[in-house]
């Protein structure tokens, strides 16, 4: 009887083993999923791999290196077979000398083939494919320029996340200190040192910080959303952005704001792409010029047919033939004109360009400064505002000064804290738009010391 009751115990706790296994991997499979941790450079390949801008860049260049191929396609042969048939009926007869004789037959074919080869377009094939080469260069450095622009947005909104996650600490902060010191209110209030006005203030500064936690915690989820938003990601996809550090890598000194200037009109890929385009608008024009020129060319036909007693069954022929224009109703002229007019335009678009990039250099270049000496300035108000923060807690717990001093410190030592974060994603922002500005990371580099 014990050993039966033993088995059934031994049956009854396997099977609520395996409950409990099976709930366990159940609740394992319901888990939510762990985020994705995110560092500065991943978010930028991320978002270089999947941007939709990026991928129509990156077809467009494939689309004009074609067009390369459809241009060289005129030094090559030009091979052409043409078969055909006709049944002829009826049959023409006539009588001679009593005898009937039928002239042609029903079925006839032909088979031609015809090979024509260029010798020579007197420029228009040149022009031709020297423009469609440029067009794969101007569709490069427009990727490059598009590129340039995507990384300093994914660099502005990885800040902003970074931005508002420094703001939930400060305000986290803010909640602990002003807590406390409700505590150190309501312990004076008992012991009858305060009146109750110092509570209900500590009270309201408490309300008043839980208020800017639950703000501030909210914009963590719209700057991630903006991040994931400009990466192309699924904005259901958690993810975690890494903070980096606090002490920020200050760059001692800038060149001169004209070698700046100099970098971004020799490295930016628009300043290149000016070029470009003046280029392709002299082969453009030439292209036009060349319009009315002669055509050389090598032709080389041979029919295969049956013999129908008026031609022979086969016959082949070979012959250099020029074509020259000789009236096309001004059609040449008026091309030239709009390629001469176009050529204009892309001076004028090139010096437009070099105007712009100054401007973007010069703006950059200034805001630099400016963050870099607000960033210094904050710094040093946030070491300030802590120690009168410290001093007036001590006057306060000493009962030698008054909760709204207490409450002012604390007030400003936050001001400080959220200027300085701010202070501090600013100057990397700033960074990130002179880097762009200059062309790229690679150009900044050289134009720094630490």
């Amino acid at each position: 009887m014990k050993k039966s009751i033993f088995l059934l115990l031994l049956v009854f706790t396997v099977l609520l083993c395996g409950v409990y296994a099976q709930n366990t991997v159940k609740n394992d499979n319901n888990a939510a999923p762990q985020p994705l941790q995110l560092s500065l450079d991943k978010c930028v390949k991320i978002a270089l791999d999947n941007n939709n801008s990026v991928k129509i860049a990156e077809s467009k260049i494939k689309e004009n290196a074609f067009k390369v191929g459809e241009a060289k396609s005129g030094l090559y042969p030009q091979i052409n077979l043409t078969p055909t048939y006709i049944r002829t009926e009826p049959l023409q007869e006539f009588n001679l000398n009593g005898m009937s004789f039928v002239v042609g037959k029903k079925n006839n074919y032909d088979i031609n083939l015809s090979l024509s080869q260029l010798i020579y377009s007197f420029g228009r094939l040149e022009n031709t494919i020297a423009a469609a080469k440029l067009k794969v260069i101007s569709s490069k450095l427009e990727k490059e320029a598009n590129d340039n622009l995507l990384i300093l947005r994914v660099k502005e909104d990885y800040y902003n996340v970074l931005r508002v996650k420094e703001f939930v600490k400060i305000a986290a902060d803010s909640v602990k200190s002003n807590t406390a010191h409700l505590k150190t209110a309501r312990d004076f209030f008992n012991e009858g040192v305060v009146a109750k006005y110092d509570v209900l203030r500590m009270e309201t500064k408490v309300s008043e910080s839980q208020q800017g936690y639950i703000k501030a915690s909210n914009a963590v989820d719209l700057m991630e959303n903006n991040l994931k938003n400009t990466m192309n990601m699924d904005l259901s996809t958690p993810i975690a952005v890494k903070t980096e550090k606090a002490d920020v890598d200050y760059i001692s000194k800038l060149n001169d704001i004209n070698e700046f200037i100099n970098a971004g009109l020799t490295c930016r890929p628009e300043a290149k792409q000016a070029f470009v385009a003046i280029d392709m608008a002299v082969k453009l024009l030439n292209l036009a010029a060349s319009n009315d020129k002669p055509n050389l060319n090598l032709v080389y036909n041979y029919d295969w047919k049956n013999p129908t007693g008026y031609s022979l069954p086969n016959a082949g022929n070979l012959a250099v033939a020029m074509s020259i224009p000789i009236f096309d109703g001004l059609n040449t002229q008026n091309m030239v004109g709009a390629a001469k007019e176009n050529l204009t335009q892309m001076r004028i678009s090139a010096d437009e360009v070099k105007n712009n990039i100054t401007l973007d250099v010069r703006q950059s270049y200034l805001n630099f400064y400016e963050t870099r000496a607000r960033l210094e300035a904050a710094a040093k108000a946030v070491a300030e505002g802590k120690e009168a923060l410290d001093i007036a807690e001590v006057r306060y717990d000493s009962g030698i000064s008054t909760a709204t001093e207490l409450s002012d410190a604390q007030l400003a030592y936050d001001t400080a804290s959220v200027n300085y974060a701010e202070a501090r994603f600013d100057y990397k922002v700033a960074i990130a738009k002179l880097e762009k500005a200059v062309g790229g990371k690679q150009y900044f580099e050289k134009l720094i010391t630490r």
